[in-house]
């Protein structure tokens, strides 16, 4: 078999690489308070690490003698601790955490900490022996106090329940089953809904959360919203956070934050690689909100980035991307490059919109500019159920993750240098025969997830 035809697929989309300097924390939270942004999360059986920013790209551990925000000898139990929420009310900030499968909340006069726990036991209702975990506290606009929590039974699913003005126990007979795992993007790998999140605009409430079990590719975050903070709640069917959107897997559990400038964002985690799932990787992406409950938030992707330790000195927030759309193909500004582009979805969130035959150009002309055609990006591709086949100017130096996956291709066709094929590209193709690389045909083995000679 001649190498040069080789692909393997299960590689890091180019310029989004990790490695042992980014920030280890899963199911992160921030707190924006006097010119910082705090960032914890579920990080080791010793307490909760933390480190802050004034920018959100450069971080220094915070200010305590061991890093840690909170020391699991000041806390509540000694095993499973996880998915901590940091916030403030009043003069006081609060960690809100899930450790021996049971809730606390722990409290520090200050953001980095130390935060303490006044009596070592937990929150929640007496006599039962039924895990909860992943809590969110939300303050609504007349001063109660929720709580939105996992209640792991049969399956892992969403409840609330009101908490004491001083957040130190639950009252009683406020219990409410939010909802369960029920969509096919929930159900996935395992029956689990997790991760919440709390949301209000205008008269709706927002129940950000996360679907599929945490090891899966495909764990995303979706919302349901009401117009009570105890629901009915209406699920939008759909996630606005995925592995399709990102291009990176396991993308979920998080929360929001505003910036110092008022613009809302989401800190979440990914899997560490493509196949590792540990330590994960902490993200943040902004997002803008739109006045409609069923498509009410949109993230920025091409400004995500994930956090780094040992960032450059010169490193900066990236900036948005150009997109256009010229003869039907949607492009997007590369960020190496900006008379480069790369093709990417007409529908960033239920994916598809490519029909027919499709040939990508060299080049592009777009308000007088002309730009280079350099890759297919992120999902580009994926879920066209109308999609015949797809033609590759020689210019295509990547084709991203995903960018065919679930779709109805049946023939690519390369007329340039092999592009490098980056994570599950054409995964899910059941149609696809053949790809045709200048004249030579090569055969997709998606066992093996590689494109060799035929």
């Amino acid at each position: 078999m001649n190498n040069k035809y080789i692909v393997a697929l299960l590689l890091v989309l180019a310029g989004i690489g990790m490695h042992a300097k980014k920030i280890g924390y899963a199911d992160p939270t921030i707190l924006y308070d006097n010119g910082y942004y705090y960032l914890s999360g579920t990080s080791s059986n010793s307490g909760f690490a933390g480190c802050r920013s004034t920018d959100l790209v450069h971080w220094e551990p915070v200010d305590t003698a061991s890093s840690l925000l909170l020391n699991v000898k000041d806390a509540y139990g000694t095993q499973a601790l996880w998915a901590p929420q940091l916030f403030r009310f009043g003069d006081t900030c609060y960690m809100a955490y899930a450790a021996n499968f049971r809730i606390a909340i722990a409290k520090s006069d200050r953001p980095e900490g130390p935060y303490k726990i006044a009596t070592h036991a937990p929150i929640g209702f007496e006599g039962e022996d039924i895990a909860e975990i992943d809590p969110f506290v939300f303050i609504d606009d007349d001063g109660t106090k929720y709580l939105y929590y996992v209640r792991c039974e049969d399956a892992n699913e969403l409840y609330v329940c009101e908490l004491t003005d001083d957040f130190s126990a639950v009252k009683e007979g406020t219990r409410t089953r939010c909802f369960g795992p029920e969509l096919e993007w929930e159900t996935r790998y395992g029956e689990v809904v997790e991760g919440p999140t709390m949301f209000k605009d205008g008269p709706f409430y927002y129940l950000l959360y996360s679907g599929n079990g945490y090891q899966s590719p495909h764990y995303a975050v979706g919302y349901a919203y009401s117009i009570s903070p105890r629901g009915p709640w209406i699920k939008t069917g759909r996630p606005f956070i995925s592995r399709n959107a990102c291009g990176l897997n396991g993308s979920g559990h998080g929360d929001m934050f505003k910036d110092k400038d008022g613009k809302w964002n989401y800190v979440f985690h990914v899997h560490r690689s493509d196949s590792v799932i540990h330590d994960r990787y902490a993200c943040i992406v902004p997002l803008t909100i739109t006045d409609d409950p069923n498509n009410k938030f949109i993230p920025q992707w091409d400004r995500m980035h994930v956090l780094d330790n040992e960032a450059p000195a010169d490193a900066a927030l990236p900036v948005a991307q150009t997109s256009f759309e010229v003869d039907g193909i949607c492009y997007r500004t590369l960020p190496v490059d900006e008379k480069a582009v790369e093709v990417v979805t007409p529908n960033p969130i239920d994916f598809g919109g490519y029909e027919g035959d499709i040939k990508i150009p060299s080049t592009v002309k777009h308000q007088g500019v002309k730009y280079n055609v350099r890759a297919i990006g992120t999902a580009a591709f994926c879920n066209c159920e109308n999609l015949h086949s797809v033609t590759l100017s020689k210019g295509i130096r990547t084709i991203g993750v995903g960018a065919f996956e679930s779709s109805a291709v049946e023939s690519i066709r390369i007329l340039g240098d092999m592009p490098s094929f980056a994570y599950r590209s054409v995964d899910l193709c059941d149609n696809l025969k053949e790809i045709v690389h200048k004249k030579k045909v090569l055969k997709v083995n998606r066992v093996a997830h590689k494109i060799k000679n035929n």
